[in-house]
């Protein structure tokens, strides 16, 4: 980290004008003079990728404008880890109640790409309150309006695209597709050095003395356009170097089989990544035309250990646009929650969303929201997805002796490897996950990598009707337990920007049709419900799932009612039983009809904003 106490007016304009907007992120309508005193005491700071500005429980003894990069806030965590919170652009303030509070840092914050920084220490902070009282009061203010508030939105940054390999004008088709969700400069060696006007200036390391021209240069760029693609060279060069200190997400292309020249420069680049722990590195796989499936891309994930996978068809337009949304923070992603044979109501709302024309970029689900899930992010037609799912779930309860469940979970299983066997989350076209329950340490576990069969029955095992499943020495149960609408996971993925919620529990659970007492005869409940006579007795199956989902029901309240989910479909499907899984074409087309209108005038609301 570099620190220069100079004047404003040695810096390039657009910082000093990044520094007086930031003033006003905290002094309201402050006076030019205030402004202007501001200016003269800040301490200008550099960090690259990766360097700490200051840790948890640091002294408070400054606050920090970020006039170029990005920051990411972590706090710790008991187990010794750190908790993400938020990152922070250009324009945003740090640290601010360090002016008037000397109590210890409560969060650790570092650079995630190569940023400026201006430093007001609280000494020269004493010095401006004495000449303008109202700055103390600006940021309490401020500081008490703040806590009440959602966090600030982080400005739009730049992406780096490095391909080794294979399509040279992938990058041009990239930075034409995300145009469509903001503008982007398509930037690359030869403008950086047009502009500058100096050969081989692109090359210069982060602490040469020119280094802070090439680095002023991005950033006005990116003011200019609001968002960056910076196109890395095909080897590991200071240029691309640049690229990567200067994103918050790097692109990596190849093809299914990388070359071994093209393997060692992604493995080249990837360990220089590895030094800027926090800028992800997404695996962009390029298939040719014509392919069914992917195959083996787990292993090329673990090889270069990238953050995210995002497949490109050839013959698939929308794969690019995909990947254009998600780079650009604008994908949608699609929840969908657990609720027994209503779950397949899922098959039909998705129809609807793509007959609207919601482009779903992500998925993720919970129980039966996680299997019909997967389905779809396998890529199949409508159609294809109902013919499927009527085979799949036509007999998926096999009763047994109850003495670790109602049911076996053979036919469950058997079907879930007939459809699923070989896959791995990976290999979908579409990116995916699904929840379980941990019994064994009672947390709400997200699997989105390895093996789909084990990931998605042990989503599945509703306590009582289908036993537990084994991963590793834990024993998992329905993901209803705990996450049975997994909103902000969802929220939490790579690239979302808007997320869809989709919930079939039954909003009121099974009713006493009649007093039957304080006990119950099982024998007695058979022969009731004998001749097809409607039993006064509640269900076991029924009662059980219904139990299964109660705590996460509140969960469910709690999320929505905090808008994560920009759309919430509290589908209306009456006269659906939790176990009536022989109706899926039925109970498909109820959730294309209750989702339909909403998801349309929605999508038209949005697309006009």
């Amino acid at each position: 980290m570099t620190d220069e106490p100079g004047s404003a007016e040695a810096l390039n304009p657009l910082d000093v004008e990044r520094a007086a907007r930031a003033v006003g992120r905290i002094i309201p309508s402050p006076s030019p003079e205030l402004v202007q005193d501001v200016l003269t005491k800040l301490e200008w700071k550099h960090l690259v990728a990766g360097e700490t500005l200051f840790e948890y429980g640091d002294p408070s003894d400054a606050a920090y404008f970020v006039l170029r990069g990005r920051l990411r806030v972590t706090a710790p965590t008991d187990d010794g880890g750190e908790r993400f919170i938020r990152d922070l652009g250009k324009g945003q303030v740090i640290g601010e109640i360090g002016l008037i509070n000397a109590a210890p840092r409560s969060a650790t914050l570092r650079a995630v790409r190569d940023a400026a920084l201006g430093r007001l220490s609280a000494a020269a902070f004493l010095e401006i309150v004495s000449r303008f009282p109202e700055a103390a009061i600006g940021i309490a203010n401020t500081l008490l309006r703040r806590a009440a508030s959602r966090p600030d939105a982080t400005d739009a940054g730049s992406v780096a695209l490095f391909v080794p390999g294979g399509d040279a004008n992938l990058s041009g088709r990239i930075a034409e597709a995300m145009t469509a969700y903001g503008t982007v400069a398509h930037v690359s060696r030869h403008q950086v050095e047009t502009i500058l006007g100096e050969a081989g200036i692109a090359d210069i390391p982060p602490g040469h003395i020119d280094s802070k021209k090439v680095a002023r240069a991005l950033a006005d760029l990116e003011d200019r356009a609001g968002r960056l693609l910076l196109e890395a060279d095909p080897t590991v060069t200071g240029w691309t170097e640049r690229a990567l200190r200067s994103s918050d997400l790097v692109i990596v292309v190849t093809d299914p089989d990388p070359s071994d020249r093209v393997d060692a420069e992604i493995r080249r680049l990837m360990d220089l990544l590895g030094t800027m722990p926090h800028i992800d590195a997404w695996l962009v796989i390029q298939h040719p035309a014509g392919t069914e499936r992917p195959h083996g891309t787990a292993e090329l994930r673990g090889r270069y250990g990238a953050d995210a996978i995002v497949h490109l068809r050839a013959d698939r337009p929308d794969d690019l646009d995909r990947l254009a949304r998600l780079a650009s923070g604008k994908g949608v992603g699609l929840v969908l929650g657990g609720g027994g044979a209503r779950g397949l109501a899922h098959f039909g709302v998705h129809r609807a969303a793509i007959e609207a024309g919601i482009p779903i970029d992500h998925i993720g689900g919970s129980s039966i929201g996680g299997i019909i899930g997967a389905v779809i992010a396998q890529g199949h037609d409508s159609d294809t997805m109902l013919d499927l799912a009527s085979r799949q779930f036509r007999k998926v309860i096999d009763y047994t002796l109850p003495v670790v469940s109602l049911a076996k979970g053979r036919r469950a299983s058997r079907e879930l490897e007939a459809r699923f066997r070989g896959w791995t989350f990976e290999d979908l076209w579409t990116p995916f996950f699904c929840m379980s329950t941990n019994l064994t340490y009672t947390d709400s576990v997200v699997h989105d990598s390895g093996d789909l069969v084990r990931a998605l029955r042990a989503g599945f095992s509703i306590p009582g009707v289908f036993p537990p499943t084994p991963i590793g020495d834990d024993l998992h149960v329905d993901a209803g337990v705990l996450d049975n609408l997994p909103v902000e996971v969802m929220r939490g993925r790579p690239g979302i920007g808007a997320v869809i919620a989709v919930d079939v529990a039954p909003p009121i659970g099974p009713r006493a049709r009649a007093d039957y007492g304080l006990s119950v005869s099982g024998w007695r409940a058979f022969r009731k419900g004998l001749g097809g006579r409607r039993s006064v007795y509640p269900g076991i199956s029924a009662v059980l799932m219904r139990s299964m989902i109660l705590g996460s029901m509140r969960e469910r309240d709690r999320v929505v009612a905090t808008g994560a989910a920009d759309l919430y479909l509290d589908l209306d499907l009456r006269g659906i039983s939790l176990l009536d899984f022989k109706r899926v074409g039925e109970i498909a087309d109820a959730g294309h009809e209750a989702a339909r209108e909403r998801l349309e005038e929605w999508w038209s609301k949005r697309s006009s904003e």
